[in-house]
């Protein structure tokens, strides 16, 4: 019995994606600050802004959070979040470009929600994020007419 070679792409925490994110946050600061509201409205809303900065930070960056995209030729996509291993389907509004993957998928078991992977090129090694590129491009992008013509 032959079995395909297994691929991994052990997507870590980015420094580009935390600059990022702090960068908007620290901008909504200043937004909030220049607001011409009432006081309470102005505390409120940084109140928000912590609350959904702390979630974040916690989100992305706590708890040494990452997930793990696995391809095979007979299983196809897998991801691996918390040691568990489930098949997802790879969506084609998935974003590529050279410093950038934005991976939109879905368990085919599920109701259909979409989920993301946002992955920055410092997320992988150099020759790992081309791989995940290529195997995108070869292997994981269905096109929307292709899709189309599957509901119909």
């Amino acid at each position: 019995m032959e079995t395909s070679a297994l691929s991994e792409f052990p997507i870590k925490p980015s420094k580009y994606q935390s600059i990022f994110f702090n960068s908007l946050h620290l901008l909504a600061a200043f937004a909030v600050i220049l607001l011409k509201e009432p006081i309470p409205i102005q505390v409120m809303l940084g109140l928000l802004l912590v609350l959904h900065f702390s979630y974040y930070r916690r989100q992305y960056f706590g708890n040494g959070h990452h997930s793990t995209l696995c391809f095979s030729e007979t299983a196809g996509w897998q991801i691996e979040n918390q040691e568990k291993l489930a098949s997802i389907e790879i969506l084609p509004t998935t974003f590529i470009s050279p410093w950038l993957i934005i991976i939109h998928y879905c368990y085919p078991s599920s109701n259909r929600t979409v989920h993301s992977i946002v992955c920055f090129k410092d997320a992988l090694s150099r020759k790992t994020f081309k791989r995940l590129i290529v195997q995108l491009k070869i292997a994981g992008l269905p096109t929307r007419s292709t899709k189309a013509s599957n509901n119909a």
